[in-house]
């Protein structure tokens, strides 16, 4: 290798690179000024800036209050989402106008049916607390911005402007370019160029800034350890004090029962837990529970190698649904861990070194937040209050792997109880570790070995199940415990861990073949993932494609697997649903044991289906009993999407606050539904047309039977009247434990015969022919299963009507219930000369969309295909498990 090559190899070594994108620097000056630079993706609180400014009209820029002490009682605005619904939303969050955040307002009327106990400990509060828009207003140039609030840009648009280049990703170069267009040079904005845009962008207020640390351990590295890091006490603060989460925040414990009785306890949030009830803190302070999430991810792709530890800083006092949703900036990136290479010749003692480092790191980095939570600090709160606050750390957020490094135990071992990999298939929970145990026994390794001598400590660490961390980062850290803060995590311990162990437990007894023909042949509902090509030739697999098949495994194993496997397997996904409920109350917890203890009296099955090693390191999620502090926490995040309100579209338009809105309107409600139908039909026709190009042959016949029944005048019209038809409906529904707010609308189709489709597309619903329906508080009583086959309206009738074949008589009854599946069985109605039997109804019979699967026994009949399975089956199984909503309506009155 030439002399020169490897002097600038050398000296590229010798550079350090940026965390968070891997771009290399000359020293640690220039990383930090890159991270902290406003135009860069590594300084993501521009988007949290941007959005900010948009709002600053809708939260008052109050002056500070008087110095007097003012003692807070439970403040009921402070813990509710109390804005009103407006189409006006921004980022996931729904704006009202008028809306002004006022301390001084109201209590805000109480949940119907829930009765709150707040802790006799209310927090204080103190004046002189500074606000977003104080923090904003302080800098050099608040002079300048109460003329101009979007200096140092001229104007709205100006800003507008600049906010899409800096979140852009282009490039300094391309931003010339662009720039440089004729068109634009002809816009009014303060900028020419990418340098003049960078240096407006640098005046603007700053977030919390970033800063480095050099770490120098004992054994030597490959690269210098340097950590980029945020102050933890200021991203807590920028948390604290944020305007669009004043609404959403909570500073009381309380408890929540459904009754003035107070027997069912219901669990909503971390504030609603025995844990934050019973913290010892002074009278008069606030608990800030810190979430911490990270998870190792490679920051350099094909090059470099680089991979990296983000972690993670949230409020667990931020609403769960708010706090669960990435797009609303509600963790904040706190510091990047680097994943140093140490130079030692065993893997092991490397391995060893390595966890070290981490916890070093988190030592170093997160200890103002343990000082805060021995002494306490004072803090702002959303409405300028100083609040005298503790921030203990109640949640943990990682995959078992790292559970096990953040607890100090061995992979082999349980990071929330005693239970080692021998014991995690028993039923029964073993007694829980708590710090006190963990710590005694790193006291008792310390004592028979040298934490320096790596070979003998590691020696003695296996025997106790330890890792051979030494100093745990949270040993010195007030009210934590590994086991209050490690709770279940979705992603990887109920979607991975079904991919990993229960899928693989079906295809090994049904068989791969079989199971992906059976696969290829289920209609997915519309929007969702399907696997037409089954899952073996699957070769990037997300978390998508893990929750994805949870929604059809059973109905196509149902039949072909052994009654005690498919019970085990039924249960344990019913463990997953059930576990990630949005609240829970005594009632639903006792179910959760039972589902659970079901797959423990079931699961012989499986072991002796010769699966028996992956069930046991599959079952490590049941060492130890559910707990409603910790099921609450579960941390999944998903794209958040502003669901659009149809039931308050129908609603103005039928107050005429439309005038031109078309008639009939398309758009309409009943009690328990919204419907949504497209301006323009698909298609006009004749009812003799309709009924060829769909083949339904007696479809006049059903329409005269339904006007019959209605409105007999309309009979003498039927021989020449035409139809409008639509090939699909939308429909959206209020959500199952809070009927306040909505599912994102689903699509029913009902399409005809086509190149592509060469049997039509029909879609199946849930229906009741009483005008307000008690679904889905009674699950299918009094309601019956249909499949869609025509959705039209009559040219001379403005009611919008459904074509219908309904699948059972009756629901439920003793013989319509599979109770291993779980799941009930639907047949099709058959007419006396073996033709499917359909009727006419109104379209707004519907009331939820539903999902179901041929019932193909143990196998499938080989002549089925993706488009001829529905039409050529007479039997189906009611998919419970398709969508959560739906699960949770048929599932939370009985657990079978």
């Amino acid at each position: 290798m030439p002399k020169a090559f490897k002097r600038k190899l050398c000296r590229v070594e010798r550079m350090l690179f940026c965390p968070s994108c891997g771009k290399r620097f000359a020293n640690e000056t220039r990383v930090l000024q890159h991270m902290n630079q406003p135009s860069t993706t590594c300084a993501s609180w521009i988007n949290e800036l941007s959005q900010a400014y948009w709002h600053n009209s809708y939260y008052s820029y109050a002056p500070t209050w008087s110095h007097t002490q003012t003692t807070a009682q439970y403040q009921p605005y402070l813990d509710h989402d109390i804005i009103p619904e407006d189409d006006n939303a921004h980022g996931g969050f729904v704006v009202d106008e008028d809306f002004a955040y006022n301390p001084d307002d109201g209590q805000q009327e109480d949940v119907p049916g829930l009765v709150i106990d707040a802790h006799p400990s209310t927090p204080s509060i103190y004046p002189g607390g500074t606000t977003f828009m104080d923090q904003f207003f302080a800098d050099q140039y608040a002079d300048f911005r109460r003329e101009n609030l979007y200096y140092p840009f001229a104007s709205r648009i100006d800003w507008q402007l600049a906010s899409w280049l800096l979140r852009s990703h282009l490039s300094m170069a391309a931003i010339d370019d662009f720039l440089s267009l004729e068109l634009i040079k002809q816009l009014p904005i303060s900028f020419r160029s990418a340098k003049e845009l960078r240096r407006h962008a640098e005046m603007l207020p700053s977030g919390p800034r970033w800063k480095s640390h050099t770490l120098r351990p004992e054994v030597p590295t490959k690269h210098k350890v340097a950590i980029y890091y945020r102050d933890p006490i200021e991203c807590l603060q920028s948390l604290l004090s944020h305007p669009l989460f004043a609404p959403h925040i909570s500073f009381v414990p309380r408890k929540v029962w459904t009754s003035a009785a107070w027997v069912v306890r219901v669990y909503e949030d971390w504030l609603s837990g025995d844990h934050a009830w019973n913290l010892q803190i002074p009278d008069g302070a606030s608990l800030l529970g810190i979430v911490l999430s990270s998870d190792k991810t490679n920051i350099s792709v094909m090059s470099g190698n680089r991979m990296a530890h983000p972690l993670l800083l949230s409020l667990a006092n931020i609403d769960s649904d708010i706090r669960s949703k990435g797009s609303l900036h509600a963790h904040i990136l706190l510091v990047l861990l680097p994943v140093t290479s140490f130079i030692h010749k065993t893997t092991r003692v490397r391995s060893l070194l390595s966890d070290r480092l981490v916890h070093e790191t988190l030592d170093f980095m997160l200890k103002p937040l343990k000082v805060a939570a021995a002494v306490g600090i004072m803090m702002s709160d959303p409405i300028s209050n100083l609040r005298y606050c503790f921030t203990p750390l109640v949640a943990y957020i990682a995959d078992t792997p790292e559970q096990c490094l953040v607890a100090g135990v061995s992979p082999k071992a349980s990071p929330v109880s005693i239970a080692t990999y021998k014991d995690f298939r028993d039923a029964d929970p073993h007694p829980q570790r708590t710090a006190t145990k963990t710590l005694e026994e790193i006291e008792r390794a310390c004592t028979e070995a040298n934490p320096n001598n790596f070979e003998e400590f590691l020696k003695v660490c296996r025997c106790l199940f330890l890792n051979g961390v030494h100093m745990p980062f949270w040993h010195n850290w007030a009210l934590c415990d590994p086991l209050i803060f490690l709770p279940p995590e979705v992603l990887h311990m109920f979607h991975r861990l079904f991919w990993d162990h229960d899928l693989q437990w079906c295809i090994l007894v049904v068989g791969p073949e079989e199971l992906d023909y059976q696969l290829s042949l289920i209609q997915m509902p519309v929007g969702y993932c399907s696997f037409a090509e089954g899952v073996l030739k699957l070769k990037q697999v997300t978390g998508h494609d893990h929750r994805a098949m949870q929604r059809y495994i059973i109905g196509a194993i149902a039949g072909a697997v052994p009654v005690k496997f498919l019970t085990a397997v039924a249960t344990l996904l019913n463990f997953c649903y059930l576990a990630q409920m949005p609240c829970f109350d005594d009632n639903t917890l006792h179910r959760v044991e039972a589902v659970l203890r079901a797959f423990h009296a079931n699961k012989i099955a499986i072991i002796t289906a010769g699966e028996g090693s992956e069930e046991e390191d599959g079952d490590e999620e049941d060492g130890h009993e559910p707990d409603a502090e910790a099921l609450h926490i579960l941390h999944y995040y998903s794209p958040i999407l502003t669901v659009i309100d149809y039931f308050k579209m129908a609603k103005e338009v039928a107050s005429s606050a439309i005038p031109d809105a078309v008639l009939p309107h398309r758009i309409f409600v009943t009690s328990t539904t919204a419907f949504r139908l497209a301006t323009k039909p698909s298609l006009q026709t004749t009812i003799d047309e309709a009924s060829e190009k769909y083949g339904l042959a007696d479809l006049r016949l059903a329409i005269t039977d339904y006007f019959r029944c209605v409105d007999r005048t309309m009979q003498a019209t039927l021989a020449t009247d035409g139809m409008q038809i639509w090939f699909k409906v939308r429909v959206q529904q209020p959500r199952y434990h809070d009927r306040q707010s909505l599912e994102a609308p689903q699509s029913l189709l009902a399409s005809p015969p086509s190149p592509r489709l060469p049997n039509g597309r029909y879609d199946f619903a849930i229906i009741s022919e009483m005008d307000k329906s008690d679904w889905p508080s009674n699950r299918l009583r009094g309601h019956s299963v249909v499949q869609v086959c025509l959705i039209f309206r009559l040219l001379c009738s403005d009611v919008f009507l459904a074509y219908v074949q309904r699948l059972n008589a009756t629901i439920p009854s003793s013989n319509t219930f599979d109770s291993t599946a779980g799941m009930h069985v639907l047949k099709c109605a058959i007419r006396n000369n073996g033709t499917r039997a359909g009727e006419v109804i109104p379209l707004c019979y519907i009331r939820s969309p539903a999902h179901v699967i041929p019932r193909f026994r143990k196998e499938a009949n080989s002549r089925l295909t993706a488009h001829t399975s529905y039409e050529l089956s007479n039997e189906f199984w009611l998919n419970k498990y398709w969508n959560k909503e739906f699960f949770y309506a048929l599932s939370l009155s009985t657990i079978t």
